[in-house]
Formats: structure tokens, C-alpha cells, sequence
């Protein structure tokens, strides 16, 4: 039993799928944050160009 645990905790095939699971983990969170960045500061500037021509 100690040695199939051993085997099993020295094998790093699964090693990859981990670390491209993380990494596309990674990307996924940074896409969203720079997303929700480039929304937020259109969405502002948006109401800017509104506020603007309603007050002319």
C-alpha cells in the first residue's frame, strides 16, 4: 500500500493537466478583471458625452 501511495505521489503526469487547469484559471480571472475595467471606464465616459448633450 505504502508503495502504490509513493508511486502515485512521484508520478507527474497529471502535473500538466494541473498546471494548465491553473493557468487557464489565471487568464480567465485576468481577462474578466481588465473586462470589467474597460466597461466601467467606457460606461463613465459615456455618461460624461450624455450629461454633456443634455446640457446644451
Amino acid at each position: 500500500m505504502a508503495k502504490a501511495l509513493l508511486s502515485y505521489w512521484r508520478d507527474q503526469r497529471g502535473l500538466t493537466t494541473l498546471e494548465y487547469a491553473l493557468l487557464l484559471a489565471l487568464v480567465v480571472a485576468v481577462t474578466l478583471t481588465v473586462w470589467d475595467g474597460f466597461g466601467t471606464r467606457n460606461s463613465e465616459g459615456l455618461q460624461d458625452t450624455a450629461a454633456r448633450l443634455l446640457t446644451q
